[in-house]
This record gives C-alpha cells, sequence and structure tokens, in this order.
C-alpha cells in the first residue's frame, strides 16, 4: 500500500514542482550622488597656470588629489606630501612667467588630461636667470566632492640645448 502511495505522490509532486515558475527578482541599489560635471581642461589649465605665476600654493595644494603621482624625468614622486615637498615647494617660488600651451585634450565626466608644452624663466638667487622648456601631461578626476584634482602629473624638461634655440 505504501509503494502505492509513492507511486501515486511522486509523479504529481514531480508534476507540480515542473510546472511552477521561478521567478527571480533583480534589484539594484543606488546611491545619490551630485552629477559630476564634464572637466573644462581650458579652465582647469588657466586656472593651474594663473595660479602657479600668482604663487597661490594653497590653490595649487588643493586640486592635487592625496594619491597624486608625479613623474619627472627619472624621478616618481607619490602621494600630495611628496610631490608637494619635493616639486611644488622648491620650484614655486624660483619660477616666473609660466606659460603653458595645451596641445592635445580628453574631457569626460570620469577623467580629463591635457598635453602641451610649457615654459618659464627660473631665477635662482646669485645666479643668471634662464630660461626653461618642456612638455607635460595632467590627468584629472572627480572627487567625491565633485572636484576635479590632479591625479598623474609628467614633466619633460627639453635639454639645455633645445631651450636656447
Amino acid at each position: 500500500m505504501k509503494k502505492l502511495l509513492y507511486l501515486t505522490v511522486l509523479p504529481l509532486m514531480l508534476v507540480s514542482c515542473a510546472e511552477t515558475e521561478e521567478r527571480v527578482i533583480e534589484t539594484t541599489t543606488t546611491t545619490e550622488t551630485a552629477p559630476v560635471a564634464t572637466a573644462n581642461m581650458d579652465e582647469l589649465n588657466n586656472k593651474f597656470v594663473s595660479a602657479w605665476n600668482t604663487q597661490d600654493s594653497t590653490y595649487l595644494m588643493s586640486i592635487m588629489a592625496e594619491d597624486v603621482e608625479m613623474l619627472m624625468g627619472p624621478n616618481n614622486l607619490s602621494g600630495k606630501e611628496e610631490v608637494v615637498a619635493q616639486w611644488l615647494r622648491p620650484n614655486l617660488n624660483v619660477t616666473r612667467d609660466l606659460e603653458a600651451t595645451m596641445i592635445a585634450k580628453g574631457e569626460g565626466p570620469d577623467m580629463a588630461y591635457a598635453l602641451g608644452t610649457y615654459s618659464f624663466t627660473r631665477e635662482v638667487p646669485n645666479m643668471a636667470a634662464a630660461q626653461q622648456r618642456g612638455n607635460y601631461s595632467f590627468v584629472w578626476e572627480p572627487q567625491a566632492d565633485t572636484a576635479w584634482q590632479l591625479v598623474s602629473i609628467h614633466i619633460e624638461r627639453m635639454p639645455e640645448e633645445q631651450t636656447q634655440q
């Protein structure tokens, strides 16, 4: 009798399981963030040059991300503290008339970059003023507060014989 019960109930259970639909409801959680405006590289570049020429170290430090990376010749500087200590502070007060010419740029909501050339006059006490030129690239990313900050700086100075031409 038990066998007959199993033979009757088991097929009914299999049929009822086969006929039920499995429903999967996908949900996504979104967090509200302020919309990020696409970077304006002309504006960011102009602000950088203006701040450099007025020796506005507060502004220059504010636009560097904490984890900024800088390549300069054979040197690699990692982090805002190191970039400020080894590049910004030693150079800001001895350079005059920075000019930057942007050659290429990319602007998007997640990243922006500028590639170009620069020139300035270096005025070190007790030395003759010297003109320096080179190439630069800046990579910017929006931060949590939507402010754009430098995450990568690459400065490549031209050799002396090329700067005097």
